[in-house]
């Protein structure tokens, strides 16, 4: 059994990945190539295309991610899906009258692009989920249930929106559960969030942050026993928690100042859920914009990631809007222990550009990385670290390559100048010199004179000819001549001379040819004919 479980991955290390918003809804959605019909939004996708021509040909579901893949890799993915897979053409009614301005909507055959990434699970449990209505919902659940990805946080009826999504990841199950603190601000006659799933109606599991203590304690115990109760009914062991957070709007509280705090009363109901509901890890999203993390007892809280994929960045921002940066994100790569224990969190910068992702670089990651340290600090003294390419949550942990190495010693200084001289060498430092140019005479190569080559050699080419002239002789034999070196007919005709190679160096004397092939040593030339004919 135990050599079964590690087969599987039981006690090995292991990652999960979350990213924030993912919105395949208005300008991406007309760019793909199967988009919802909407005159408004393909007018706009026209103008954008002609200030872009790169757009001009429509994009295909892989093309949406860019360059991100690598920075999206995990053994499990979890994103929260803010653009409803439907065709149904009627808004819901939102608080104040009328109908909802900012409601988003992709094509079902865009659920191409979560499978483009390898995401295993969209939590839906946020203030997208019905703009379309219940009809919008319901056909978001069979769009990703066709396509095989697992969701959390909405539903037909109370309990199934309350129902966690189990994933099997390195022979563990974790359960994700999903709820929202943001609806459509519409109350029922029961005084219950319209947007709420209750029996017999559709919806997201929704909480109030927003009421007295102890009706969000009571809110936290109602979510400790549906925990209890999972873990309870389900057939395998349940070997984490996780809680995934809605708990803000857009960009309404930027005009305010507000935008870059967590609200206390958010931060209160996250420490909550590690606290009595046992999470390992709490996921929040909803703003379009990264916000700062911590750890409580343990477990990382990221409070914002920001929109993982969104068309916010292809109009141009103005104001506050602009300030907040809503083109950039962060995808978080939680690393577990083989004892389920989170070790540390890596933060990747992410850049949404012209409709794709791609990571941050440069200036985008340095403003990246100065938000979430400062935002981080200001939240009971967390600290990030700055490592590679990624910023660094330590929880229990600090990986290596984040650990800070000592600077290598420096050496001492060269002798000051005194007074426009230098110092005056010492005994010790004659001694040195000494020691030094000995090893240098007994080390270095023999010196070797540079000879000036001959009148001779300097004008005339080097031909047939002028060798037999030099050497006195037949070439084609490597005679001398018969008078000179006193050969008869009936003897032995010596071999031919070889070519001399251009290292070799000749040198003549008036008293007696000799042949040099070391410029130390001279060799008479009989002597080096007789040895070459061996």
């Amino acid at each position: 059994m135990a050599a079964r479980l590690r087969h599987q991955g039981l006690g090995r290390r292991f990652t999960l990945g979350f990213g924030g918003e993912l919105d395949l809804g208005g300008l991406i959605d007309q760019q793909l190539e199967e988009s919802v019909p909407d005159a408004l939004l393909a007018e706009k996708a026209k103008q954008l295309r002609q200030r872009h021509p790169c757009l001009e040909r429509r994009m295909r579901s892989a093309e949406v991610w860019g360059g991100s893949i690598s920075s999206l890799l995990a053994d499990a993915t979890v994103v929260s899906l803010a653009s409803p897979f439907t065709m149904h053409p009627h808004r819901s009614r939102v608080a104040g009258g009328g109908f909802k301005r900012d409601a988003r909507r992709a094509h079902p055959l865009n659920v191409e692009v979560l499978l483009d990434a390898a995401l295993d699970c969209a939590v839906l449990a946020n203030d997208h989920a019905l703009d379309y209505q219940e009809e919008g919902l319901a056909d978001t659940l069979a769009t990703l249930e066709i396509a095989g990805l697992k969701h959390a946080g909405a539903g037909e009826d109370g309990a199934a929106a309350a129902r966690p999504a189990m994933l099997k990841v390195m022979g563990r199950n974790v359960a994700i559960f999903s709820v929202s603190a943001v609806g459509s601000g519409m109350r029922d006659a029961a005084g219950r969030e319209m947007w709420a799933a209750a029996p017999g109606r559709g919806g997201i599991a929704h909480v109030d942050l927003h009421g007295d203590d102890a009706a969000v304690a009571a809110q936290l115990a109602r979510l400790s026993e549906a925990v209890r109760v999972t873990k309870e009914a389900s057939a395998v062991k349940i070997h984490l928690v996780v809680f995934s957070l809605c708990w803000a709007h857009r960009l309404e509280d930027a005009a305010a100042g507000a935008a870059l705090d967590v609200p206390a009363d958010v931060r209160a109901f996250a420490r909550g859920l590690v606290d009595m509901c046992g999470a390992s890890l709490v996921h929040g999203h909803g703003p379009s914009h990264a916000l700062g993390c911590e750890v409580w007892h343990g477990a990382p809280i990221l409070y914002s990631l920001g929109a993982v994929v969104s068309d916010a960045c292809a109009g141009e921002s103005r104001g506050a809007a602009a300030a907040l940066r809503p083109d950039l994100s962060f995808f978080a790569s939680v690393q577990f222990s083989g004892s389920n224990d989170v070790e540390y969190v890596e933060l990747r910068p992410l850049c949404n550009r012209l409709l794709q992702l791609n990571p941050a670089r440069g200036r985008d990651r340095k403003w990246l990385y100065d938000a979430m340290t400062k935002m981080s600090a200001e939240l009971g003294g967390t600290r990030v670290v700055a490592a590679k390419d990624v910023l660094v949550l330590p929880v229990t942990t600090l990986p290596e390559y984040a650990t800070p190495r000592p600077a290598p010693p420096r050496r001492p200084p060269p002798p000051r100048a005194t007074g426009g001289r230098t110092a005056p060498y010492t005994a010790l430092d004659e001694e040195e010199h000494a020691r030094a140019a000995a090893a240098a005479a007994v080390f270095a190569p023999p010196s070797r004179p540079r000879q000036r080559p001959s009148a001779r050699a300097r004008t005339a080419p080097y031909t047939s000819s002028s060798r037999a002239d030099y050497f006195g002789g037949d070439v084609e034999l490597g005679l001398g001549s018969a008078a000179a070196k006193g050969w008869r007919p009936g003897q032995e005709s010596p071999r031919s001379t070889p070519p001399v190679s251009p290292n070799w160096r000749a040198k003549e004397d008036r008293a007696s040819r000799t042949f040099s092939t070391d410029p130390d040593e001279e060799v008479p030339l009989d002597e080096l004919i007789r040895s070459l004919r061996v």
